[in-house]
């Protein structure tokens, strides 16, 4: 039987994968070109900016609401809905609609710290990418109808991610939920339909859609959470899905009204339709309905392989059982860290209207209950230790059961049970685990490097007193970043290390950074505008400002202090005093006079023109000239008007007047004939002083103007 046994444990089905790819969700995310950003506050600015080819990176920085929908050209780009500061994108029955490209080199869209909502109210999209896109969402909040389309391109989910649909939560090809991702989605909350529906061409007359829970993921998902009758059938990933595969401590929880997991009877699958449950994930699969569908459908011939380690949960609660199969589909539990299949539905069995279907456990217990329905909190009814069972389920009855466990082997009747669980070995040979975080302390401050610090392991428990130090480089007296490393080995000999960061903090005091300022006069005047306060230890300390003293009356033209005051943890406190200014808010002067100038001589209307302001100070380079109408060559009375501008927009006009005189000419005549005294008399300005007689080039008489002979 041994050897019967051992050849009943070879691997019956070998699927490869060299044809069918699927991206790699960090490959996909990164794809994009450096970006071009923009900032949008409105729906007509966002349209603009997708459709506009040469952005690539677009941030919304208000809320926004869709009135129609938005053509996106093919091109890598990214949008950012800032959901962090409170923005929300309202769709309501809009789309974005994907340019579509029949292409293998797929464009990406990615969609990054967004909260949207959607009118539930119909079979509507926020995103529509059919063909020759790929779709990435990171920290995404969605509420409507449905988030994406994209039926023949990959939708990734990194980060935290909550998305409530009325029908499904996407239409892909593939799904990728991300590394040490967070996703929690309600589907079908009030139609009947999947939560991945896998709707993509086939490729070479074949079904390809993968479903990817990376390393450390956890995938939550509730399929109808209104129905408590069985009514919604369809599974989490329905549809066109032959390969779903759950990676090293990842998990994948979904809830459903009647069936979580299944594969449709297509005959069109790449390979054999399979569930990998990677080591150290855990699957936990429930139906809860209470109507007719099995919890696991597997209508293609399928495998299911549990991996050592893993942890595979499944409980229905239907009358035609937990588990239903055809003929060729395999459950192999390899030496689990747990598994557990029940029904809850009293006198109801764990397999129903199964054909040919081999149950495989290995390197694990079993323990039966019969099926009288429930939680079955009790204790089994047969537990049989660690071994290596094989059966086959007919119907709801096993057959042909073979194990190492003659007990077992001799007693084991499916049909008889509601619950089968057990536990492997596997999960009893990990390493120890070392729980240290990095600390802060203070400079001079002690270091104990132990504090704090345990170690535990599965099998041996509490390992705290084993812990080594490998490493210290902690100074306490010196400000920097140093490491501690520490390293335990259970007995069985497995070792684990982990290295923490100590930052040794200097304890200066805070720093209040605050300016002097200038207002105008009537302005509102906050004086904590601007201001904030940071520690080395604390960090920010804005929150702790107190306002000594604020003497500001804005009201008042005039130089005011504020004084503020902060403390941090340890009690050092700083205070800072900065000066605020209210100005005026007058117009400004020019300084200007009236002219008189002679005909001829030069005249520049700027000369000795200057325009002062209470708050710009000199402001001459900003006179203008309105108005000139100075003729220096004739004699008359002109004007000129000079405008200036202060900083405020107050303007201030004036006039001069420039006149312009005629030069005085003076001239003596004199007649032929002899002269005596008063003989030659004539006009003079007050500025000569006396007069000469000068006949023939001789000076014959000198007078003064008074007419007093000189």
């Amino acid at each position: 039987m041994k050897s019967i046994f051992k050849m009943m444990l070879i691997v019956l089905v070998i699927i490869s994968q060299m044809q069918v790819s699927i991206p790699n969700a960090e490959a996909v995310s990164k794809g994009k070109v450096d970006a071009k950003t923009i900032s949008v506050t409105n729906f007509e600015e966002l349209k603009k900016a997708l459709q506009d080819m040469t952005i690539d990176s677009i941030s919304v920085e208000s809320d926004i609401r869709f009135s129609e929908d938005i053509k996106l050209p093919w091109r890598n780009v990214t949008i950012n809905g800032n959901a962090d500061k409170g923005v929300v994108i309202d769709a309501g029955k809009y789309t974005i609609r994907a340019e579509e490209k029949y292409t293998e080199a797929n464009r990406t869209l990615m969609m990054e710290n967004m909260k949207v909502l959607g009118m539930r109210a119909a079979d509507y999209k926020f995103i529509a990418a059919n063909h020759g896109w790929d779709v990435v969402f990171q920290d995404m909040n969605y509420n409507g109808p449905q988030l994406v389309k994209a039926s023949n391109g990959t939708v990734s989910f990194g980060g935290q991610n909550k998305v409530k649909t009325l029908y499904e939560n996407a239409t892909v090809r593939h799904v990728i939920f991300m590394a040490d991702s967070r996703y929690e989605g309600i589907a079908a909350d009030g139609a009947k339909r999947a939560a991945f529906g896998f709707d993509g061409d086939y490729v070479g007359g074949r079904a390809v859609g993968k479903v990817r829970v990376e390393q450390g993921a956890d995938v939550t998902i509730a399929i109808a959470p209104q129905d408590t009758g069985g009514l919604y059938y369809f599974p989490a990933f329905d549809g066109k899905v032959y390969d779903i595969d759950v990676a090293e401590k990842a998990v994948l929880n979904i809830d459903a009204s009647g069936t979580a997991l299944g594969f449709a009877a297509r005959g069109a699958y790449y390979s054999t339709p399979t569930v990998n449950v990677q080591k150290d994930a855990k699957v936990v699969l429930a139906g809860r309905g209470g109507g007719e569908y099995p919890t696991i459908n597997l209508q293609e011939a399928s495998v299911i392989n549990v991996h050592p380690g893993a942890e595979f949960m499944v409980s229905g609660n239907s009358v035609k059982g937990v588990v239903t199969s055809v003929g060729g589909s395999r459950i192999k539990l390899d030496n689990p860290k747990s598994y557990d299949i029940k029904n809850k539905k009293p006198q109801a069995p764990l397999f129903f209207n199964t054909k040919n279907t081999m149950l495989q456990v290995e390197d694990a217990s079993v323990m039966t209950w019969t099926k009288t329905g429930g939680e079955y909190d009790r204790d089994p009814d047969n537990n049989w230790e660690k071994n290596e069972t094989t059966t086959t389920i007919e119907g709801s009855s096993s057959k042909n059961t073979e194990s190492t466990n003659a007990a077992l082997e001799a007693e084991f009747q499916m049909l008889d049970y509601g619950r089968i669980s057990g536990s492997g070995e596997a999960s009893s040979n990990e390493k120890p685990v070392i729980h240290a975080e990095d600390k802060t302390i203070k400079v001079g401050a002690t270091f104990d490097p132990m504090e704090g610090v345990t170690a535990d392991d599965a099998e041996d428990g509490d390992l705290t007193a084993d812990i080594k130090i490998v490493r210290n480089e902690v100074n306490p007296n010196v400000p920097g970043v140093y490491e501690v490393e520490y390293s335990v080995t259970d007995s069985d000999g497995n070792t684990t290390k982990k290295t923490i960061k100590v930052t040794v903090t200097s304890n200066e005091k805070p720093v209040i950074h605050a300016e002097d300022k200038t207002i105008k006069v009537g302005a509102t005047f906050d004086p904590m505008e601007g201001v904030t306060a940071d520690d080395a230890e604390d960090g920010d300390l804005t929150a702790d400002i107190k306002i000594v003293r604020n003497e500001v009356n804005p009201n008042v033209p005039g130089v005011y202090e504020v004084e503020y005051s902060v403390t941090d943890s340890d009690g050092n406190t700083t205070k800072k005093t900065i000066k605020v200014t209210v100005t005026s808010n007058e117009k400004p002067v020019i300084n200007a006079e009236d002219k008189t100038i002679e005909v001829g001589d030069t005249f520049d209307p700027k000369a000795g023109v200057t325009a002062q302001d209470a708050e710009d100070g000199d402001i001459t380079k900003d006179i203008k000239i309105l108005k000139n109408e100075v003729n220096p060559n004739v004699p008359g009375v002109y004007e000129v008007e000079y405008s200036v501008t202060d900083s405020d927009g107050n303007t201030t006009t004036k006039i001069i007047k420039v006149t312009v005189i005629q030069k005085e000419v003076y001239l003596l005549t004199a007649d032929e004939y002899e002269m005596y005294e008063d003989y030659i008399t004539g006009t003079n300005s007050a500025n000569i002083v006396k007069v000469q007689l000068v006949v023939d080039g001789v000076v014959q008489n000198t007078t003064g103007t008074s007419g007093r002979k000189l």
